[in-house]
């Protein structure tokens, strides 16, 4: 046997060389070393628990590592890394993030509470499989962290959608099926998260079985991912990047406003794009890369997802070489951005990166979440109920619908200069709405995407092979009371159901010339952006193509309207 000294030199050896290689991967040095890498995170796997009571608030009686949140109970206030309320919580044995550096066993709880003086709480989620998501007050950020805590889920419609993709292509045939299945990180599918912020979708991807990759640069929301994916046991199936996805060149800095308390977290945004200046607490430069730069040309992606508050169209255009390997994007679409800041070249931009896509080959198809209907309803549907069901059929994206789109947004570019407009028609300048240049619903075609969506909204976008039309199947006979199985495949397709068109008259029915009609056949009861008609009052009912109800009030605007579309006097037209 060798001597105990050598015995011990050669394991503080190890342990100097493992924890150096940790501290560069987490602290992302790497991403100025040039290599495309989809490699998981460096993660400690411990043989053996890992038991200390170094948290301050060790010994307490109450455990403050936030692993032990029920489901249907409030968030529980986590004080303490894994691992280090031991006397309170038991030993921990698992993946564990690497040390956000400083003394050893600072970590992401360390850092979050302590460095940034901000709360973390941990709440279970009702999701299938369920997990403990990393969240702040409710107050703090009444975004994400008030959804999860009052809803139990993000987004139940996409949530629903990243679980028909995930269950149906994480993990190879033949695998068992969980995160910690025996499939190697190779055949995992392989999902790209960019603006992952608290990692609810990374986790959930990787509790799927799938390998991650998840773009987050404001470290404090990396530091909630990183306690989530540690407290799922995942961390080994998530790399986070903390720079920017974005189409210019890998290596150049962006500005990234972050939002202060008692504003959506969820608006952190390159370039401030979705943050009011009285809504940030600070701008911070960040590293922008290209997708294409990173992910390995031979990577097989399964699902590319994107939330980056106005930076869509720049993902998009990032990842052109990605694209032509990948089979779904979810991804939330912003044009209400572009219209508060009165930049239309932006405007301009989603539709053409998004139609570019649908465009390469016909190989894709796009169907549409609309936010309060199918993304996030309202009044919330349980996310049992979600599960129980087939994935309801979407309306389907057209390129018509995103030419029409584009054309309008290019009409305004070249005719809103100073703060003026084009004019309304002289029959309808004497009712307000129509002359004033802020209201956009006068500036859209009828038959554009843009005619059905609010400020903003979800798309899921298909390989055409994996789309089908019609409305979905009944659902399979299930015991109400039976636990589902995330994996079953009778339920669970991975295929994207189209069914209708996402525009709010249909390509049929006629915008212009004597047959022009003012509202919708298809969509009966909505005007634009899909708002209830019975909603709107009678100064806009009109212009928001609606019928009017109270014709006293609007019947000859009405009148003056219809005259107006069908010689073609509109500003669509």
């Amino acid at each position: 046997s060798k001597p105990a000294f050598v015995v011990q030199l050669t394991a503080a050896l190890l342990s100097i060389v493992v924890g150096a290689y940790i501290a560069t991967e987490w602290l992302g040095l790497n991403a100025g070393l040039g290599s495309s890498s989809s490699s998981s995170s460096a993660v400690w796997l411990h043989p053996s628990p890992v038991c200390t009571n170094t948290c301050p608030q060790a010994r307490n009686g109450v455990c403050d590592e936030g692993r032990q949140a029920a489901r249907g109970a409030p968030s529980q206030a986590v004080q303490c890394d894994l691992g280090t309320d031991c006397d309170d919580c038991g030993a921990w044995t698992g993946h564990l993030p690497p040390a956000w550096g400083g003394p050893e066993g600072v970590g992401p709880v360390h850092y979050i509470t302590r460095v940034m003086n901000e709360t973390i709480r941990a709440k279970r989620t009702d999701t299938l499989p369920s997990f403990i998501a990393a969240i702040t007050d409710a107050k703090t950020d009444p975004d994400v962290s008030a959804m999860l805590e009052g809803y139990g889920a993000m987004e139940g419609g996409v949530t629903r959608a990243m679980h028909e993709i995930a269950a149906a292509g994480c993990l190879p045939p033949g695998s068992s099926s969980s995160a910690g299945s025996s499939a190697s990180n190779r055949g995992r599918g392989l999902v790209l998260d960019v603006g992952a912020n608290f990692g609810y979708f990374a986790v959930y991807a990787a509790l799927l079985g799938c390998r991650v990759i998840a773009w987050e640069p404001v470290p404090l929301f990396a530091a909630y991912l990183a306690h989530a994916a540690a407290v799922a046991n995942v961390s080994h199936l998530i790399t986070i990047r903390s720079a920017a996805a974005g189409d210019a060149p890998t290596g150049t800095k962006v500005a990234l406003g972050v939002p202060k308390h008692g504003t959506y977290w969820g608006l952190a945004s390159v370039e401030n794009a979705n943050l009011h200046p009285h809504e940030m607490k600070y701008s911070m430069s960040v590293r922008s890369e290209r997708i294409d730069d990173i992910v390995l040309a031979s990577e097989k992606v399964l699902l590319l997802k994107i939330d980056v508050e106005g930076w869509d169209h720049r993902v998009l255009q990032s990842a052109f070489r990605t694209l032509h390997r990948t089979q779904h994007v979810l991804m939330e679409y912003s044009p209400g951005i572009a219209e508060r800041h009165k930049d239309w070249g932006m405007l301009a931009a989603l539709p053409r990166a998004l139609n570019n896509l649908l465009g390469e080959g016909d190989g894709w198809a796009a169907g549409h979440m609309p936010m309060f209907q199918v993304a996030a309803p309202w009044p919330p549907k349980p996310m049992e109920q979600w599960y129980r069901e087939p994935m309801p059929a979407l309306e389907e994206v057209t390129r018509g619908a995103l030419e029409a789109d584009l054309a309008a947004a290019i009409k305004r570019l070249h005719t809103e200069v100073n703060g003026s407009c084009a004019p309304p028609p002289p029959a309808l300048a004497k009712y307000g709405p129509w002359a004033s240049c802020g209201e956009w619903a006068r500036f859209i075609s009828p038959r554009g995407f843009r005619s059905v969506v609010g400020y903003n909204t979800n798309l899921w976008v298909s390989r055409r092979e994996l789309a089908v039309r019609g409305p979905p199947p009944a659902p399979p006979a299930l015991n109400a009371s039976a636990p589902l199985d995330p994996w079953n495949k009778a339920l669970y397709s991975g295929r994207l159901r189209l069914q209708g068109y996402a525009s709010l008259f249909a390509p049929d029915q006629a915008i212009t010339g004597p047959n022009a009609e003012w509202a919708s056949k298809s969509h009966p009861g909505y005007g634009v952006g899909l708002a209830k008609c019975q909603d709107i009052g009678a100064g806009h009912q009109v212009l928001h193509r609606c019928p009017c109800a109270d014709k006293s009030k609007c019947g000859e605007e009405e009148q003056a309207a219809l005259q107006a579309a069908r010689d073609g006097l509109l500003t669509y037209s």
